[in-house]
């Protein structure tokens, strides 16, 4: 079991599947009914030790329209410049994503970070035209002004630089 415990939230995901699999192409064995359940216990276990993660965050998370308009407004109000991760939990390169926007969020103090689950907050998902996962947009006076797709953070930062930069200019 201390190999399983070192790996990530997606790993355990694609074990309880895989035991799944099994389950239905071979009769369950007591052995495999007690890894799904400890692999079950262990999933539960990281996703409240990333809940904790994020409470200490930089990055607020949004899960309602309400939130969002709110931090948009206040963000808008206050002439900070916004960046907004666009994720889903069973996305693999949004979830290796999430260290990096962290990282992000410290370094640039003048900058509003969001996340949101597009499958959480659909309306704004389909608002903002997301169509991959993950989307990083940038936002200035609550209106996009640029947007990334995919799992590029050397093209990210550089967007974020050039962004931050031209907002100062304004």
């Amino acid at each position: 079991m201390k190999k399983i415990e070192k790996k990530g939230i997606n790993q355990y995901l694609i074990q309880i599947n895989i035991f799944l699999v099994q389950i239905v192409i071979f009769p369950p064995t007591a052995s495999t009914i007690v890894c799904v359940v400890l692999l079950q216990k262990k999933l539960k276990q990281k996703e409240m030790e990333d809940k904790e993660h994020l409470k200490k965050s930089k990055v607020i998370k949004i899960d309602s329209q309400k939130s969002w308009e709110h931090y948009i407004s206040h963000a808008t109000n206050q002439k900070y410049p916004v960046v907004v991760h666009f994720s889903a939990f069973w996305c693999v390169p949004s979830i290796v994503m999430n260290p990096f926007f962290q990282e992000l969020a410290s370094t640039y103090q003048d900058v509003l970070f969001l996340t949101l689950d597009v499958d959480e907050v659909k309306e704004i998902a389909s608002k903002m035209e997301i169509k991959a996962m993950p989307t990083f947009v940038l936002l200035s006076g609550g209106t996009p002004v640029d947007k990334i797709v995919g799992a590029n953070p050397d093209e990210i930062k550089k967007r974020i630089d050039h962004f931050i930069h031209s907002n100062k200019s304004e």
